[in-house]
């Protein structure tokens, strides 16, 4: 196991780009399906599957937002319990990619449904999604407000040198 020191400044750079990684994925994925649907190519599966989608896609929609924030809640409650920095910012880390995977993966499930049945509400609940996943972009503010970080805690973190992780 490598012993690599992780700096304030490369710990929030390197949360951002898997944040950006998740959204690009899911926006890529919503490109192919409208391109495969405006191309011709047609499932005829997808068709009758239409009709249990259009309840579906929204309460995963809604499933995914709730979820994503009361596992994130209870998460962040383990956090801040923790006694040192580095601990917390792990932790958060994790906290913060799983809120991530709910949102990517309702994401997902509403473009899948658009590629099934070339419904556009599907892909609709998607882009809303993604907006949703846009504010939960993690910077620094964020982090100390929801890991309530005290001064010395702010402080080490706003120093893009210190070693957090």
């Amino acid at each position: 196991m490598d012993n690599y020191k992780m700096t304030s400044k490369e710990f929030f750079k390197a949360i951002q780009i898997i944040h950006l990684a998740l959204i690009t994925g899911v926006i890529l994925l919503g490109i192919f399906a409208f391109y495969f649907h405006y191309s011709g190519l047609e499932m005829e599966v997808g068709k009758e599957m239409n009709f249990g989608l259009i309840y579906v896609v929204p309460v995963f929609a809604v499933g995914g937002i709730l979820a994503s924030n009361l596992v994130f809640k209870q998460k962040l409650k383990d956090c801040i319990a923790k006694p040192t920095l580095k601990e917390k910012m792990t932790d958060y880390r994790s906290a913060l990619i799983i809120k991530f995977a709910f949102i990517e993966g309702s994401s997902l499930f509403a473009v899948v449904a658009y590629l099934l049945t070339g419904n556009f509400i599907y892909l609709g609940f998607a882009v809303l999604l993604l907006i949703v996943f846009l504010a939960y972009r993690p910077t620094k503010e964020k982090t100390i407000i929801d890991l309530e970080l005290n001064q010395s805690e702010k402080q080490l973190l706003y120093d893009s040198d210190t070693i957090i992780d």
